[in-house]
């Protein structure tokens, strides 16, 4: 079985500074902060992300149709990029 390969730290901080688009970084920003498959990100809408209570609501679907639904939390800081 073949673990899971990850950026580094440096590849990381390359990856998000050639991205220039304050709404894609911060897609991004939330697909890497909560691990996000391909769907689930594709599935979120404005109505899932609560900057009040700094939640965000992600879907997992079954088979491409709804599926459970699961809340990530997140610190105030990480919604940021989000509300700008």
């Amino acid at each position: 079985m073949n673990l899971p390969k990850y950026l580094a730290q440096d590849e990381l901080q390359r990856f998000f500074a050639a991205i220039r688009s304050p709404r894609d970084r911060a897609l991004f920003a939330v697909v890497y902060h909560y691990g996000l498959r391909v769907d689930e990100a594709t599935a979120l809408t404005v109505e899932d992300v609560d900057l009040k209570n700094h939640r965000i609501r992600l879907r997992r679907l079954k088979n491409g149709v709804g599926g459970r639904s699961r809340c990530g939390g997140t610190q105030p800081s990480r919604c940021a990029p989000i509300s700008a």
